[in-house]
């Protein structure tokens, strides 16, 4: 690798030197600094993932869950230096692996790689109780497990099983509540990283992203259709100017409206205003919030007798 980019290092600069301006590789920029040296991308078993942060200390790259870093193919791309590191073969990537970077400007750089595949949930199981997987909704920070309607939240006991992490405030086969929310937390596989999620088991019925119902300007709509574009119109018994209104949203059981969605003094008459939502399933959907529609239900009803 350090002849390859040595190699394109020098083709731009023969590329440069015979531009107009002569200013990259001229006499002038001799001593110009490089940038520093840095882990660019990681490739692991064959699949390239880009960091998700980069400090002088350390390294992350985040992939999926579920996935057996103890013997990780690995490769690095390293730009602006060189990194004391054997491409292709495998590594205990469990936990951070320690690295020595050389950068061309000279600076020699210790650092750690820290790659992260989160806990995998690989069995769930309510005593005297079938529940499929269709109905177990696992999120980043969240565990939302639909059962049937006449199930009795109270008394309910659970085992669960996961990988790439060790559960630590919650104990298998013990009766709990679950009328209320719970939550525990799980210590990662390289057994620094802590991760919470919240845990609901719900007689509601759970899934992708939605959305119920609207505020507008303090008025509740009578109900809120959605297409298969995911365009939201919402109709509302009253008339008004809907060119600066506030919104509020009511999303499905268990989603998560984006936060950057402030809803308001927004115009509704272009039809074009945007919301994120993450469904209990874990997937995000974009909706496009529609014109505003008069509601067909009536205000008020008066009967007329002759």
């Amino acid at each position: 690798m350090k002849k390859l980019i040595n190699l394109i290092f020098s083709m731009m600069c023969i590329t440069t030197l015979f531009t107009v301006t002569f200013s990259s590789c001229s006499d002038d920029d001799e001593n110009r600094a490089y940038e520093s040296v840095q882990i660019v991308g990681v490739k692991v078993n064959n699949e390239l993932y880009t960091p998700s942060s980069v400090s002088a200390a350390e390294t992350t790259v985040l992939i999926p869950a579920g996935v057996d870093l103890s013997k990780a193919k690995l490769q690095l791309l390293v730009i602006n230096g060189t990194a004391n590191f054997v491409n292709d073969q495998e590594y205990d990537a469990r936990k951070p692996l320690d690295l020595t970077l050389n950068g061309f400007d000279g600076t020699t750089v210790q650092t750690k790689l820290r790659i992260q595949s989160p806990p995998k949930l690989v069995s769930f199981i309510i005593e005297g109780m079938t529940v499929p997987n269709s109905d177990i909704h696992t999120g980043e920070e969240s565990l939302i497990v639909q059962v049937p309607e006449e199930t009795d939240l109270t008394a309910l006991k659970v085992t669960m099983e996961y990988i790439n992490g060790t559960i630590m405030d919650f104990q298998n086969g013990v009766t709990l509540d679950y009328t209320n929310p719970r939550s525990f937390k799980i210590k990662g596989i390289d057994e620094e990283t802590i991760y919470t999620y919240e845990f609901i088991i719900t007689t509601e019925k759970v899934g992708p992203a939605s959305i119920k119902a609207m505020t507008i300007n303090g008025i509740e709509t009578d109900y809120v259709l959605t297409d298969d574009k995911n365009v939201a119109v919402p109709y509302i018994p009253a008339l008004m100017d809907f060119t600066s209104v506030n919104v509020e949203l009511t999303a499905g059981f268990g989603n998560k409206i984006d936060e950057s969605f402030t809803g308001q003094g927004l115009n509704l008459m272009n039809g074009n205003n945007k919301v994120s939502i993450k469904g209990s399933n874990g997937v995000t959907t974009e909706f496009t919030i529609g014109i505003p529609q008069i509601s067909a239900e009536p205000v008020f009803k008066k009967t007329m007798q002759n």
